[in-house]
């Protein structure tokens, strides 16, 4: 498969590094700043035929890059997160174009089980009151959005399962009950740790997510790649992990 990157951060770079294992050629690199690239900006000539494109650009360029592509006929994966998400508009572009969109706001096949773990539990929790639901999220230095799209994911999806919570707070004031709190932590180099606390009056339980290397995201990303190719639609990981387990049976 031909695979065009658009954006050479530390995630672009490693998925370059790791492609050919997935027999996956990089065609492309677009970026407006890297001098590796051999492009910096997306065009029909740039993308060098490219089946799929994979974005980890930045926020504000990630939505215009989809367009870009879409109107082009590249199906493109999504990693880069921090930007106004709608997966309505997202699907109707994808079927408006016939191509396919992949989203996830983190491509570790541990976080997508953790997330499924974190359901089951805030679906326990819910009958009893006496035990509230926080999220913590650290990462590094660098990193631009905060609250992170793992942990903003997490939030939403414990949202869905507990009816006395009705919103996310990010703000670090006291909060009012139907209020979920996430805060984050910017420390380092660290790569990716994830924290669901429920505090009760006299015990407590801590379930935590910790990435100790890139490799995990690149290799959900390029595993998400050959799935998506000659997909038409919106996609995320639940449409990829039930189509594999379906195959499985």
């Amino acid at each position: 498969m031909k695979v065009a990157l658009i954006g050479y951060g530390k995630m672009g770079q490693m998925l370059d590094a790791l492609a050919s294992a997935f027999e996956i050629e990089i065609v492309s690199i677009i970026d407006p700043d890297h001098p590796k690239a051999t492009a910096k900006c997306i065009t029909h000539t740039s993308l060098n035929d490219a089946q799929i494109s994979i974005d980890f650009s930045s926020p504000d360029s990630a939505l215009n890059n989809i367009c870009d592509l879409a109107a082009l006929k590249s199906s493109v994966v999504v990693g880069t997160t921090g930007w106004p998400l709608e997966k309505e508009d997202l699907s109707a572009l994808a079927h408006q174009n016939e191509v396919g969109i992949f989203f996830a706001p983190n491509f570790s096949i541990g976080v997508y089980l953790f997330t499924k773990i974190i359901e089951s539990a805030a679906e326990l929790i819910e009958p009893f009151d006496e035990f509230d639901i926080s999220c913590e999220e650290t990462h590094h230095i660098h990193k631009k959005d905060a609250p992170s799209g793992t942990a903003l994911n997490l939030a939403n999806s414990i949202l869905k399962k507990m009816t006395r919570k009705k919103m996310i707070s990010t703000s670090g004031e006291p909060l009012k009950k139907e209020e979920l709190s996430i805060s984050s932590k910017r420390e380092g180099n660290v790569v990716g740790d994830h924290k669901i606390e429920i505090a009760g009056s006299y015990d407590q339980i801590t379930l935590s997510h910790h990435c100790s290397d890139r490799k995990s995201f690149a290799i959900g990303a390029l595993k998400a790649s050959l799935w998506l190719d000659k997909k038409v639609g919106f996609f995320s990981f639940d449409d990829m992990i039930s189509h594999l387990l379906q195959e499985v049976k």
